[in-house]
């Protein structure tokens, strides 16, 4: 639509391609994953608050695409978004939570590991909890986003990727100059 409207549809065509081929690329690393090996996965966006981005929201379908499981699924009504009890966090036990960027949630994984009360959660036992880069889940960067949470999830599948060269490939080709992923405040 944006193509259409600044009258650039054959780049939109390009980009929308870059964002498929990137997509496919995840999902053809993920895709033999059993279901029940598959990790389940939450997007917590801080946990202060406790606000939790889950199913129905970008970042459940980024899960999917990443071959994750949303531990929010069927359990959070629309938007799929919201603040929940620790207590909830620690039935649906997830096996890895990604913060949100550190601009945002003005926290890191450390504080989650350092904190007594998140002991006992499977992701912070296990130390999967990844502080996410700056980058929209709302733009062509949804593609390399999928990227970002199988390479954490998988490390086996994606031991001869680069995120971070990936992403500034990806972002060169969409526009025009290489960005650097983000990860301070």
């Amino acid at each position: 639509l944006l193509g259409k409207i600044f009258g650039k549809e054959g780049k939109a065509e390009e980009i929308i391609s870059l964002m498929n081929e990137a997509i496919k690329f995840v999902r053809n690393r993920t895709k033999e994953i059993p279901e029940n090996q598959r990790l389940r996965a939450l997007y917590l966006y801080s946990p202060r608050t406790l606000n939790v981005w889950g199913w129905g929201t970008a970042h459940s379908q980024i899960f999917e695409l990443a071959g994750l499981i949303d531990v929010t699924k069927g359990k959070m009504p629309p938007p799929g978004y919201g603040q929940v009890p620790l207590e909830t966090i620690m039935e649906w036990n997830p096996d890895i939570i990604f913060l949100a960027p550190r601009v945002w949630c003005r926290c890191t994984a450390e504080d989650i590991y350092n904190d007594v009360k998140w002991q006992q959660i499977n992701a912070v036992k296990n130390h999967k909890v990844y502080q996410l880069p700056l980058m929209s889940s709302w733009s062509p960067e949804f593609a390399t986003l999928s990227l970002f949470y199988a390479s954490k999830a998988y490390p086996d599948r994606f031991k001869d990727v680069d995120f971070d060269e990936f992403y500034r490939e990806f972002t060169k080709k969409v526009y025009g100059v290489p960005l650097e992923p983000y990860y301070g405040e």
